[in-house]
């Protein structure tokens, strides 16, 4: 994310910084940055951690690294830093243009898994307009995300299936299904509608899966489902 150049001239100069303070200034912005870094570092270590969420560290980081290398003479190493910068930024905003007619981009998983999306919330439309639901009851972050944005129009809300205990994600604790969201209910999941699902409602009726162009040889099979009759006996419902 910082990218190879900056990220060797936050270490060391970061490491010098700390060791003998010279400039109170680089001190501070070294407070905004590194301990972001470090609880990061904590947190994939334990669990897990998302590239973005060290975008906080980076703004300060930025500012200290160009100060380090301008008032260290390097501006040729701070040009060919910033213009690598910018051909992968623009590599990476007009690839998914062409990805699905250059078979290269076959080989690129990231490519593949953030194509797709907008026909992913076409079929969800297309039942959508075949019957009245109360709610898109959907089982993964993923999904939620990319359904709140491409379905941002849509009056039907989404909720997030959450089989109990503490939420996992952001979308588990804001938007969990539960016994008063209305039905009927359409199940989105890219995998066949699981019992885990299925078994806690008394009518469930499963949609052909439907079929969503990638690249040249890959797709998404894009499966739901018509539930209702939530059944929740033992007061066990997601939370």
């Amino acid at each position: 994310m910082f990218g190879p150049i900056l990220l060797v001239v936050l270490a060391r100069a970061g490491f010098r910084q700390l060791r003998g303070p010279s400039d109170p200034n680089k001190t501070l912005l070294l407070c905004f940055a590194l301990p972001v870094l470090a609880l990061l570092v904590v947190q994939a270590l334990l669990s897990r951690a998302h590239g973005n969420w060290a975008a906080t560290a980076y703004p300060a980081a930025s500012v200290f690294v160009t100060a380090v290398l301008l008032e260290g003479g390097r501006q040729r190493l701070f040009n060919v830093s910033f213009g690598l910068h910018l051909i992968l930024a623009a590599a990476i905003a007009t690839a998914p243009a062409f990805a699905r007619t250059w078979p290269m981009f076959e080989q690129l998983k990231f490519l593949r898994s953030s194509l797709g999306w907008e026909d992913t919330a076409g079929v969800v439309r297309e039942r959508l307009a075949e019957e009245r639901y109360g709610a898109i009851l959907v089982g993964s972050r993923e999904m939620a995300a990319e359904l709140l944005y491409y379905l941002r129009d849509s009056q039907v809300p989404l909720v997030v299936w959450h089989p109990g205990g503490a939420p996992h994600d952001h979308y588990e604790m804001t938007r969990p299904f539960g016994a008063s969201t209305r039905e009927p209910i359409l199940y989105v999941s890219l995998t066949p509608c699981p019992p885990r699902v299925t078994g806690a409602f008394a009518n469930v009726t499963a949609f052909p899966a439907k079929r969503v162009p990638l690249v040249q040889n890959e797709a998404r099979l894009v499966y739901t489902c018509r539930l209702t009759g939530f059944d929740d006996p033992d007061g066990s419902e997601p939370k």
